[in-house]
Order: structure tokens, then C-alpha cells, then sequence
């Protein structure tokens, strides 16, 4: 098992929760994937393994990254309280 496969194991329970707090559309989600190194999104189909980890590493760094600067958008369903 490579060190990526290891690493996807250990952190799949999270990422559930990560989906509730915020749901991506899959609008954004491929958005975030074409604005991704072209390298990357090549390499996934390297026949190297290394190549192959080091591009996924890649994606995953680029779509988290879109994660951090997408506008968190207001729930109608919560109430807001003046401070």
C-alpha cells in the first residue's frame, strides 16, 4: 500500500463531516479542478506510481485551497442575533 493510500484510509472518516459543514457543488468541485496545475491533472494518468501520488497530492492541495477562499454562504434557516 503506497503512503498516499495510507494516508486516504486514515483521514476517510472525516470527510463526511467535512461535506456537512459546508456542501460543495459539483459545479465548484470541477471548477476547482480545471483551475488545477495541468500537470497534475495529467500525471493521473502517469504509468509512474510517484507521479501519480505527487499529482493527486497536488489536486488535493489545489481544491482545499479553493475551500479556504470560497465566501461562506449564509444558511436562510439560521437566525442571527444582533451582537
Amino acid at each position: 500500500m503506497s503512503s498516499l493510500s495510507q494516508a486516504s484510509c486514515l483521514c476517510s472518516p472525516f470527510v463526511p463531516m467535512l461535506v456537512l459543514m459546508n456542501q460543495p457543488d459539483s459545479l465548484w468541485l470541477a471548477q476547482s479542478l480545471l483551475h488545477a496545475p495541468g500537470w497534475a491533472r495529467v500525471a493521473l494518468t502517469a504509468p509512474n506510481e510517484r507521479l501519480r501520488e505527487n499529482a493527486a497530492l497536488e489536486l488535493a492541495q489545489s481544491i482545499l485551497a479553493a475551500w479556504d477562499k470560497q465566501q461562506p454562504i449564509p444558511d436562510i434557516r439560521q437566525m442571527t442575533f444582533p451582537i
